[in-house]
């Protein structure tokens, strides 16, 4: 993800441990079914998030692949060789999250000023 200036695959593995209510790298390796090392690996930027560890990420957490390539800011509408990262960073592709909490910093700021208030009965 050399040419994408949206990489943070560090958020991706914060927003896991956070939704899965998990403390630390290794609970998280654990839960995903992968070495410590490759979550270090990942959070260090020396090693890839791959297909296993997305398609793990979504089965522990119900979110779409999607959501979760977005979480790393891997925007594409494709994982094709050819496909270009955006300028601008879409939100509508974190549209599953429902707390703003779990947002990157920079959707976080767009989704709480225009969040619909809601109704307490």
């Amino acid at each position: 993800m050399k040419n994408n200036p949206h990489y943070t695959p560090e958020n991706l593995l914060n927003m896991l441990q956070q939704l899965l209510g998990l403390r630390n790298d290794a609970q998280l390796a654990d839960r995903l079914g992968v070495e410590p090392s490759q979550i270090c690996k990942i959070r260090h930027r020396k090693g890839v998030v791959s297909g296993a560890f997305l398609i793990n990420a979504h089965e522990e957490t119900g979110l779409s692949i999607a959501v979760l390539r977005g979480l790393m800011g891997d925007y594409r509408e494709s994982t094709a060789a050819s496909a270009k990262h955006p300028d601008e960073p879409p939100l509508h592709c974190l549209h599953q999250l429902n707390h703003p909490s779990m947002l990157p910093a920079f959707a976080r700021a767009s989704t709480t000023a225009r969040a619909p208030q809601q109704r307490h009965a």
